[in-house]
C-alpha cells in the first residue's frame, strides 16, 4: 500500500456489497450445455434468507440431543438433506418448470422433490447461490 499517495482510489469498495436481490437461473441442459426456458428465482448466501436458514440449521445441530458439536458425526444423507433445505428456502420462484408432461408449481413440496431427484438442478441452483457476483450492485 502506498502511504505517500494523496489521490483517493477511483475504486468504490462499497460497489462489492450485495444487493440483497435475487438472481434468475437459467437451467442449462446438460446433455447439449445450451439454456432451456427452465428458470429458477433463488436468494444469494450474503443475503438474510440464507443467514437466517443456515443458522437455524447450525442451532438445531447445537441443541441436538446426544451429539458432539462436529461435522464426523452427520452423515452423508444428514448433510444432503441439509444442502437441500437450505436451496429450497432460498428458491423464490420458478418458470416453464414441467414435471413428467406437467407444469409444476413452485411449493417448497415441488422444489424440494426436483432438487432430490435431478441433481443436475440442484447443483446449478448451489452454484449460482453462491456466486456472489450475480448478486452485485451493476
Amino acid at each position: 500500500m502506498q502511504e505517500d499517495s494523496k489521490e483517493l482510489s477511483s475504486f468504490d469498495v462499497a460497489s462489492l456489497a450485495p444487493s440483497g436481490e435475487t438472481t434468475e437461473v437459467i437451467i442449462i441442459n446438460p446433455m447439449t450445455n445450451r439454456e432451456t426456458d427452465m428458470a429458477v428465482a433463488v436468494y444469494g448466501r450474503d443475503s438474510a434468507i440464507y443467514k437466517e436458514a443456515l443458522r437455524a440449521q447450525i442451532d438445531r445441530r447445537l441443541r441436538s440431543p446426544g451429539r458432539r458439536v462436529q461435522l464426523t458425526t452427520m452423515t452423508a444423507a444428514e448433510i444432503e438433506a441439509e444442502s437441500i433445505d437450505l436451496l429450497v428456502k432460498c428458491t423464490v420462484s420458478w418458470r416453464n418448470v414441467v414435471w413428467k408432461g406437467q407444469p409444476i408449481a413452485c411449493t417448497p413440496e415441488n422444489v424440494r422433490m426436483v432438487y432430490e431427484a435431478v441433481p443436475t438442478v440442484r447443483e446449478q441452483i448451489d452454484e449460482a447461490i453462491g456466486d456472489r457476483t450475480r448478486f452485485m450492485r451493476r
